[in-house]
Order: structure tokens, then sequence, then C-alpha cells
């Protein structure tokens, strides 16, 4: 079974992913804080890594750590694409996507049998 670790503060959109994902066949671990991703990612190597963009916390700091622990790292925003994107690229993170929060739900099963 795949392990996904989902990065959001959003608790809202969290609690809408959820109710959409009763039956999926994947191991999923929802964060919200920085501090709640560090605490999983030490303990665990992850086979993805969906994270929110735009945090409370520095996001482009999280996403470097995120990528050293995880097979693939993917970007989910409400946010212009071709600016996270850029903003990763000028960062030197290294991101397998970046999709929009709308069409997420709809991607996921795709991404994850990648």
């Amino acid at each position: 079974m795949k392990s996904v670790l989902w990065v959001e503060d959003n608790v809202d959109f969290v609690e809408s992913i959820k109710a959409n994902l009763k039956n999926v066949k994947y191991d999923i671990t929802f964060v919200y804080t920085q501090k709640e991703y560090f605490e999983q990612i030490s303990e665990k190597f992850f086979d993805v890594i969906l994270s929110d963009f735009v945090m409370p916390v520095n996001g482009v700091a999280l996403l470097k750590s995120a990528k050293e622990r995880c097979g693939k790292l993917y970007i989910v925003s409400e946010f212009d694409v071709p600016y996270i994107w850029e903003q990763c690229r000028e960062s030197g993170v290294r991101i397998n996507g970046v999709f929009p929060k709308s069409k997420i739900l709809s991607m996921l099963p795709t991404l994850l049998e990648q």
C-alpha cells in the first residue's frame, strides 16, 4: 500500500478531502502544521508527499526537506501554477508536479499509481 503524507493548513479543505477518500487503497496521513510534518518525516519515508505551497511557515524550506523523505513530491495549490514552478526552480526544490486544489481529487489515483 502506498504511503502518502498530505501537508495542508486549511482544515476545511482537509475535511472535504477526507470525506471523498473513504474507500481509497492508500495509507494517507494528513498534517496541518510544520511541527506535525517534521514529526512524520522523521519517523517514516513516504511514497508521495502532497503539500500546500502557501502556509504560515516557509513553504520552500519545508519542500526542500520533503524531497529527501519521499519518492515523489507534488504541490497542491489554489494559486498560480507557473509562479509556484518558478519559485521552486529558483530555490532548487525539485518537484514532480503542481496541481490545483480544485482538481486534485480527480487526479489523485493517477498520481499515486505512477
